[in-house]
C-alpha cells in the first residue's frame, strides 16, 4: 500500500530537514593512516566512530623509509546526514523499498508584484494539488483582487514548480517584509536577516532575492540558487541566512614520488621498516608524478582569487639509476635503497648467517646484508649499505650509504659506527655513532654516544634516552629522557655537533702548543745565558746545538699557532653559520639532572618537567607544550 502525506505535515518535517540539512557538520583530515584520520574526525566532530562517513580526496602511501609517503586526506561527516532521503524526512515509520509516493504540494506569495502561485506534482501514488484546495487558501487571503481562476486551473493541471503570477494583491508597505544585508569581511560569504511580514505586507520571491544580491554588487556565479529557491518555499525569519557563497581557491597538489615496486619483501618490525628492495635491471623503481595546476577561486563580487600551483619535486638520481620520462629505472641489478631523498640500486653481498670467523672482516664496494648478526671483534665497512638482521654487537660498522641495525645494537662500549645517509635501529646500547643524515630508534639509546647532523628521533612507545651523549643538529624526540637514578645524561641541538667536536679539538691543542711555546721560550733565555758563561768547547757546543733546535722550535711554534688560530676562527664562522632553531621534544617526562644544551644557551634541569618542549630564546632554554610528532 502506497504512503500519502498531508500537505502541511510534509512542509513542516522539510523544513526541519532542510535547517539540519544547512548545518551538516563537514571536517577535512589529515593523517598518517586511514584509521589514525577517522579517530581525529570522530574526536573532532564529537561523534563515535560507527556513526562516520568519509571521501577520501588523497589516498595515502607508506613509501619506502618514509621517502615517498603521503599522507591520508579525507572529509568526515556524521553518516545519518548523507543518508538523509524523502522517508527520512517524512517520518520513522517503516521504510519500503518501493517508490515513495508524496501528495503534491502547493505555495501562495503574497508579493510586492502581486499574488504568485507554485504547484508541485506529486510523486509515485501521491495525491495531485486539488484545484478547490487551492481556491479556498486563496480566499483566507486578504487584499486579493482579479483571481485569474482559468490561469489557476491550469497552474494545477501543469503543475510545473514554478511561481506564476495570479491576480493583483494590495500590499501595505509598513507590514511587508523587511531585511538586512551582511557581507563578511573576506568577501566570501553574505547572509540576510529577513524579518517575517504581517498579513497585509507582502512576502519575497527568489526574484527579489536575485535583486537585492545584485544591488549590492554580488556576482550571480556566487548566487546560492538552490538555497534562495528553498528559502522562498519554507522561509525563516528573524536570523542570518546565507545567499550568496564565494569559493575558496585550492592550492596544486605537490609533487612527489609513488614506487612502483611491490613492498613483498618489506618486513615491519615495531615501526621499523626493514628490508632493501631487490631489484632486476630495467625494473621500474618510482614515478616522479607532476606537480597540479591549483584551481581559482572567487569572492562574493566575482574577483578571482588566485590558487598556488603545486610546487616541483627537488630530486636527484641515486647511484645505479636513470631516468625515462617520469620513471626511475634500475641501471643493474641489486638492491634498491631509499635514504636522505635518493633512490639508489647497489650491487650487493649477502651473509646467509653471522659475520664471525666463517666471514672474517667484510669490506665490499656495494650493499651488505647480515641475515645473522655480527658478532664482537669483527668488522663490516660498506660503500652502498648495511642491514642486519640479527644482533650487532662489539664491532665497527662504516657505510656512505643507509644503515638499518633490525635487532639494534649492544656494543658493550666498544662500537664505533658511521653512516652517510641515515641509521634506523630497534635499539641502540654502549656504542659511539656519527651520522650525516637521520638516526631513527624505536626502543631508545642507552649508555652511548651520538652525533647526528640531522634528528635523532626516539620514536617508539615509551623509548627513552638514559646515561647517554646525544648531539644533534636540528632536533631531539623522545618519550623520556634521563632517569631516576640520575644517570648522566646530555642533550645538545641548535648546530653541527662535528664542526663543534673539531673546533673544541683545535682549541684544546691550541692551549697545549701555546704552553709548550711559553716553556719553550724559557728554556732559550735560561740556556743563552748558559752559553755565555761556559768555557768548555764540547759543553758549549752541545749548548749551541740545543739553543739552535729550540729556536727552530720556536719558529714552528709561532707558525703553527698561527695556523691553529685561522682555523679555529674559520671553524668558529661554520659554527656559527650551521646554527639552528633546535628543539628538544619530550613526550613523557625529562628528568632532574639531564643537561640541556641549545645553540650557546645551557641548563640543568632542577626538577622534572612532563610533556614539554625545549628550545632557545634569547640565549635562554624555555619550556614550551609537547609537540607531537609528525612523519614528514
Amino acid at each position: 500500500m502506497s504512503n500519502s502525506v498531508n500537505f502541511y505535515d510534509f512542509r513542516n518535517k522539510m523544513k526541519d530537514y532542510l535547517e539540519r540539512e544547512n548545518n551538516i557538520n563537514l571536517i577535512e583530515i589529515e593523517a598518517d593512516t586511514l584509521e589514525e584520520a577517522l579517530n581525529d574526525a570522530s574526536l573532532e566532530l564529537s561523534i563515535p566512530y560507527k556513526d562516520l562517513d568519509y571521501e577520501i580526496l588523497t589516498r595515502g602511501a607508506s613509501g619506502i623509509f618514509g621517502y615517498g609517503k603521503r599522507k591520508w586526506r579525507i572529509i568526515a561527516y556524521k553518516n545519518s546526514y548523507t543518508k538523509l532521503s524523502v522517508s527520512d524526512v517524512l517520518g520513522s515509520g517503516e521504510r519500503e523499498e518501493e517508490v515513495l509516493s508524496v501528495d503534491g504540494a502547493f505555495f501562495i506569495r503574497k508579493a510586492s508584484k502581486g499574488i504568485f502561485l507554485k504547484v508541485v506534482a506529486p510523486k509515485g501514488q501521491g495525491n495531485a494539488v486539488n484545484f478547490e484546495d487551492v481556491i479556498n487558501s486563496l480566499h483566507l487571503e486578504s487584499n486579493i483582487q482579479d483571481l485569474n481562476k482559468d490561469f489557476i486551473k491550469s497552474l494545477v493541471e501543469n503543475a510545473n514548480g514554478k511561481y506564476e503570477r495570479i491576480g493583483d494583491f494590495e500590499a501595505d508597505p509598513s507590514d511587508s517584509v523587511s531585511m538586512m544585508v551582511q557581507i563578511s569581511e573576506d568577501s566570501m560569504s553574505v547572509t540576510i536577516d529577513f524579518t517575517r511580514p504581517g498579513d497585509n505586507g507582502y512576502e519575497i520571491l527568489d526574484k527579489d532575492i536575485f535583486n537585492i544580491l545584485k544591488k549590492y554588487g554580488i556576482s550571480e556565479r556566487a548566487f546560492l540558487k538552490d538555497r534562495i529557491e528553498e528559502f522562498v518555499d519554507f522561509p525563516i525569519y528573524g536570523e542570518p541566512v546565507e545567499m550568496a557563497k564565494g569559493v575558496n581557491p585550492i592550492r596544486g597538489k605537490d609533487s612527489y614520488i609513488e614506487f612502483i615496486i611491490n613492498n613483498k619483501h618489506s618486513v615491519e618490525s615495531d615501526n621499523l621498516i626493514v628490508g632493501f628492495k631487490n631489484v632486476n635491471e630495467g625494473d621500474e623503481l618510482a614515478e616522479i608524478i607532476p606537480f597540479s595546476k591549483g584551481i581559482n577561486g572567487y569572492n562574493v563580487f566575482g574577483k578571482i582569487l588566485e590558487a598556488e600551483d603545486g610546487s616541483e619535486l627537488e630530486f636527484t638520481l641515486g647511484e645505479n639509476t636513470r631516468l625515462e620520462g617520469n620513471k626511475i629505472i634500475a641501471k643493474c641489478g641489486g638492491y634498491m635503497s631509499v635514504m636522505g631523498g635518493l633512490i639508489s640500486v647497489h650491487d650487493v653481498y649477502v651473509v646467509e648467517g653471522d659475520v664471525g670467523p666463517g666471514t672474517g672482516n667484510i669490506i665490499n664496494n656495494g650493499m651488505v646484508l647480515v641475515k645473522g648478526s655480527v658478532l664482537d671483534g669483527y668488522n663490516i665497512m660498506a660503500k652502498g649499505g648495511i642491514e642486519v638482521s640479527g644482533l650487532v654487537g662489539r664491532c665497527n660498522l662504516r657505510t656512505d650509504g643507509p644503515l638499518v641495525l633490525s635487532s639494534g645494537a649492544n656494543g658493550k662500549g666498544g662500537s664505533e659506527i658511521y653512516s652517510k645517509r641515515g641509521i634506523k635501529a630497534k635499539f641502540l646500547e654502549n656504542v659511539n655513532i656519527r651520522c650525516e643524515g637521520d638516526i631513527e630508534v624505536i626502543r631508545g639509546i642507552v649508555n652511548s654516544f651520538i652525533s647526528c647532523k640531522n634528528k635523532v628521533l626516539c620514536i617508539g612507545k615509551k623509548s627513552k634516552i638514559v646515561g647517554s651523549i646525544i648531539q644533534a643538529r636540528e632536533e631531539i624526540r623522545a618519550y623520556s629522557i634521563g632517569s631516576e637514578g640520575n644517570a648522566e645524561t646530555s642533550v645538545a641541538v641548535g648546530y653541527d655537533p662535528e664542526i663543534k667536536d673539531l673546533l673544541s679539538k683545535f682549541t684544546k691543542y691550541l692551549v697545549k702548543i701555546e704552553k709548550r711555546l711559553e716553556v719553550v721560550i724559557k728554556d732559550i733565555s735560561v740556556l743563552k745565558k748558559s752559553i755565555l758563561v761556559t768555557t768548555d768547547k764540547a759543553e758549549k757546543s752541545l749548548k749551541v746545538d740545543s739553543y739552535n733546535e729550540l729556536i727552530n722550535e720556536k719558529k714552528v711554534l709561532i707558525l703553527e699557532i698561527k695556523m691553529v688560530k685561522s682555523k679555529q676562527e674559520s671553524l668558529q664562522e661554520e659554527l656559527e653559520e650551521s646554527k639552528v632553531n633546535g628543539k628538544i621534544f619530550v613526550e613523557h617526562i625529562a628528568y632532574a639532572g639531564v643537561k640541556i644544551y641549545i645553540k650557546d644557551a645551557h641548563y640543568e634541569l632542577s626538577r622534572d618537567y612532563d610533556n614539554v618542549t625545549f628550545e632557545e630564546d634569547d640565549n635562554l632554554i624555555k619550556m614550551g607544550a609537547y609537540v607531537p610528532f609528525k612523519p614528514s
